[in-house]
């Protein structure tokens, strides 16, 4: 079950679906059976990254950097 951000610099808990990114995940296990895994990305850190997976496991990757969300940026360090 999912309960807190995926991000492990982050401390948010899941509350709702709306607020955030879920993620679902499929890992080979033994024999080849896919066994589903869920992730969850606050709202903040899902404008800013995304889950990939790797042979660890997942891992956070940013997102480019667009003109609009550096504008949104601003605007909360602004506010801040």
């Amino acid at each position: 079950m999912v309960s807190k951000c995926a991000n492990p610099g982050c401390s948010a808990t899941f509350r709702y679906l709306h607020d955030g990114k879920v993620f679902r995940v499929e890992f080979d296990t033994r024999g080849n059976a896919r066994k589903p895994e869920y992730f969850w990305l606050c709202g903040d850190c899902a404008s800013l990254m995304t889950i990939a997976t790797d042979a660890q496991g997942i891992t956070l990757v940013s997102l480019p950097k667009s003109p609009s969300r550096a504008m949104a940026a601003a605007a909360k360090a602004n506010a801040a």
